[in-house]
């Protein structure tokens, strides 16, 4: 009977931790991008209405996309390695119509990754990263604002 319940003593504390962490925001972020934007937050962004986020791929919950009602644009969340993270950022040094653009005060480290008219922000924080892009016909800049808009809503989330 003792054994019992020094083993009771000693496993509680560790599933109790364990179950904190599965439920906890972080765990989230790390599987399932849909969980870090409201439709709000991303029509706010847009302005207009936005839809439900949709995963792309029904298994795979990393790549979040959600579309405007009036079908002109959508914003697309995608959680990255660090790796993946820094291997993004040294795209311009291999490709002539890559852009990357520093950007302050988001995360531990961030960058506009630019593409001809499209453009997505990535954002490293510990050890998680994500990468979100506003698709729309016209300018860089409304775009950049509307990401970096997002990227400040997911950030406080990791």
């Amino acid at each position: 009977m003792t054994f019992r319940l020094a083993a009771a003593a000693i496993l509680a504390p560790i599933l109790a931790l364990a179950a904190t962490a599965l439920s906890s925001p972080v765990s989230a972020a790390e599987n399932d991008a849909c969980t870090l934007l409201t439709p709000a937050e991303v029509g706010v962004a847009l302005g207009t209405t936005a839809g439900a986020g949709e995963p792309i791929m029904p298994t795979d919950h990393k790549v979040c996309t959600w579309k405007a009602a009036d079908g002109r644009s959508w914003v697309t969340l995608m959680l990255q390695t660090p790796a993946a993270f820094d291997s993004g950022k040294s795209l311009a040094s291999i490709s002539k119509t890559v852009v990357i653009t520093p950007e302050k005060g988001l995360g531990d480290d961030a960058y506009y990754l630019a593409m001809g008219d499209q453009v997505g922000l990535v954002v490293k924080k510990g050890g998680l990263a994500f990468k979100v892009a506003v698709y729309q016909h016209g300018p860089l800049a409304p775009k950049q604002t509307a990401e970096r808009t997002l990227a400040g809503k997911i950030v406080p989330k990791l």
